[in-house]
C-alpha cells in the first residue's frame, strides 16, 4: 500500500484509494467530518442535505461561538464557514481554528466578497472562498 501523494493534508487511505487530484487542497477520502457554520437556516439546511447524501458526517452550527465549541470537542476534518455570523465572527473563528490546528482546511462561502476578503483568508492557513449570496 501506498502512502498518500500529498504528505502536507495526511490522508488516511492508501494512494489507490484517494480521490485527491494534483493541486487539490484536500483528499475528499479523508473528510468524514464536516463542521458546518452557517446563521441562515436555509442555506445551513441545504449544505447539511447534501453532505449528508453523500455519506459525510455532518456537523451543525449556527453562530461562530457554538462553532468554536463543536470545532474544539469534535475535531472535524473540513469547515464550511460563513464570515457574517453572530457571537463569534467568521474571522475571529478561523483565527482561533489556525491556533489550535492549523491543518485543518477551511471554506468560506459568504456573501463578502472583496479582495480585501479574498486575501485575508488565504493568508489564514489552507482557505478556500466562495461567493454564496448576498445579503
Amino acid at each position: 500500500m501506498d502512502s498518500h501523494p500529498d504528505p502536507q493534508y495526511p490522508c488516511r487511505f492508501a494512494a489507490d484509494q484517494c480521490a485527491q487530484r494534483p493541486g487539490k487542497l484536500l483528499c475528499m477520502a479523508s473528510a468524514q467530518t464536516v463542521l458546518v457554520v452557517e446563521d441562515d437556516e436555509a442555506i445551513l439546511e441545504s449544505i447539511v442535505y447534501q453532505l449528508g447524501r453523500a455519506g459525510y458526517r455532518v456537523l451543525r452550527a449556527t453562530d461562530g461561538a457554538q462553532g468554536l465549541r463543536l470545532f474544539q470537542s469534535q475535531r472535524p476534518d473540513l469547515v464550511i464557514l460563513d464570515l457574517m455570523l453572530p457571537a463569534l465572527d467568521g474571522w475571529r473563528f478561523t483565527e482561533q481554528v489556525r491556533a489550535e490546528d492549523p491543518r485543518v482546511p477551511v471554506i468560506v462561502c459568504s456573501a463578502r466578497t472583496s479582495e480585501f476578503d479574498r486575501v485575508t483568508a488565504s493568508n489564514s492557513g489552507p482557505t478556500t472562498t466562495s461567493p454564496s449570496r448576498s445579503r
